[in-house]
């Protein structure tokens, strides 16, 4: 499994109905990729907890992870190195990264 952690209401508050009605449903479940990006995902819960605390710890709002299956993705998915660079003792250090080039399929 991998793990991907998004914001609550970026993800989940459209229920695809354009009915506006801002209530949460599991079918909803679908991230796009930013364009000309990709989704950043993570292969364990300690990398998650770094990432988490890193890069999104002063970031206002809730926050969910979702469990990916890499066998159900339809987009292709790529093993790489952190950029910038991860410095040497670190719990990045070493790691290739799981990156999704395309949008986050419900079946995953």
């Amino acid at each position: 499994m991998l793990f991907l952690l998004c914001r609550l209401a970026d993800r989940f508050l459209d229920d695809g109905q354009g009915d506006g009605d801002g209530e949460r449903h599991d079918q909803a479940v679908v991230v796009e990729c930013p364009p000309g990006g990709f989704i950043h995902l993570t292969e364990t819960a300690e990398v998650l907890v770094h990432v988490a605390n890193t890069f999104v710890r002063s970031t206002p709002g809730d926050f969910v992870v979702l469990e990916v299956d890499p066998a159900q993705l339809t987009a292709e998915l790529r093993w790489e190195p952190p950029d910038p660079p991860a410095a040497p003792g670190t719990a990045m250090y070493g790691r290739l990264f799981p990156h999704l080039y395309g949008p986050l399929n419900r079946a995953a």
